[in-house]
């Protein structure tokens, strides 16, 4: 059976000395098929010094990028990877999913407040307490 690549997957083959610089988002993963290259991943800053992520890759490996930014891929031998970028198929859908947990837990958060409130208050007053809170 011949497994056709998905539609956020690119192969590349690169030559010895060869340079593959992309603009690639966070979660993208790169896989080495073949080979050998040298991955310096996008700019950070630790403190006040600005660092590039720096890593060897060879066949069989593979390198998630943490952040959005540029990438740089140098061959050492030539080598044949895959470029699978994030699935676009629901933007926001898991920042939709956050909100809504979020706002659930708020409510029940105010709701417990609430019910807490109301039994303070007719403690304090010397009321009975109402049944249905």
């Amino acid at each position: 059976m011949d497994q056709q690549p998905a539609d956020n997957a690119r192969r590349l083959d690169l030559q010895r000395g060869e340079q593959w610089m992309k603009h690639l988002t966070a979660g993208t993963r790169i896989v080495m098929i073949d080979g050998t290259a040298r991955l310096e991943g996008p700019p950070c800053w630790l403190g006040e010094t600005l660092h590039t992520p720096r890593q060897h890759l060879a066949a069989g490996d593979d390198w998630v990028l943490a952040s959005t930014g540029w990438v740089r891929l140098s061959a050492e031998r030539p080598c044949a990877l895959v470029c699978i970028t994030p699935s676009p198929a629901c933007p926001g859908g898991t920042l939709k999913a956050q909100r809504k947990t979020l706002r659930e837990g708020l409510r029940k958060m105010l709701r417990g407040w609430r019910q807490g409130w109301l039994r303070i208050s007719a403690a304090a007053d010397g009321r009975p307490r109402a049944r249905g809170c």
